[in-house]
């Protein structure tokens, strides 16, 4: 990986301007049903381009899926811009019948950290690896948690991470990095994905 001190990433005021208001919105509270979306935008996003998840995501919302008993051969066809999206279908149908047990690992105030939370998601929901669970509470307020995807790879010219272990080791050097920025793990993960993915300001609403 790139010394943290040969790092260097274009940030403008209006880039700091943005950011802020960006955590302010992962920060406020959220109802269980927008938590629930949330939850399925992050299993369906894994090689699925933003544009694609987003019209799915909207689509299970316009299908009221919260609510609704949906069978797996439906869903999937309502999913199908996804990719694997036969495999999320029947990922989304477990996380939605274990949903009260995510609800319990974002609320419960034991955990020692957001580490541990993270790690209790990817156990308890198929289809949630760290990088996904990472960015599913990331859009839960948490903002000391890395989405090591593709754009962040890249930027640290880093190897993909392998094991849990090599994750957190990434995880903890993109940290430095924002430190050194002064910035939080999760306005430099959303600076770097901006940048990257040449997706303007006004589009960052997931």
């Amino acid at each position: 990986m790139i010394p943290v001190d040969q790092i260097n990433i274009d940030i403008t005021p209006e880039d700091r301007l943005n950011l802020e208001q960006i955590l302010l919105r992962f920060k406020e509270p959220k109802t269980p049903e927008q938590t629930f979306y949330d939850m399925c935008f992050c299993i369906c996003a894994p090689q699925t381009r933003f544009k694609y998840n987003k019209i799915v995501n909207q689509r299970l919302r316009d299908n009221d899926f919260y609510r609704k008993d949906i069978s797996q051969d439906v869903l999937a066809d309502m999913v199908k811009e996804v990719r694997f999206y036969n495999n999320k279908s029947k990922w989304l149908i477990f996380a939605k019948n274990r949903y009260n047990s995510v609800l319990d690992i974002i609320s419960n105030k034991n955990y020692p950290d957001n580490q541990w939370r993270r790690m209790l998601l990817v156990r308890a929901i198929l289809g949630l690896g760290f990088k996904t669970a990472s960015h599913f509470l990331r859009n839960q307020g948490i903002i000391d948690l890395a989405i090591i995807d593709t754009h962040v790879l890249k930027f640290l010219d880093a190897p993909k991470p392998m094991s849990q272990q090599s994750y957190e080791r990434i995880e903890r050097y993109f940290g430095e990095v924002a430190n050194k920025f002064s910035l939080s793990i999760a306005q430099l993960d959303a600076l770097v994905w901006k940048q990257y993915s040449n997706t303007p300001w006004k589009e960052f609403t997931i």
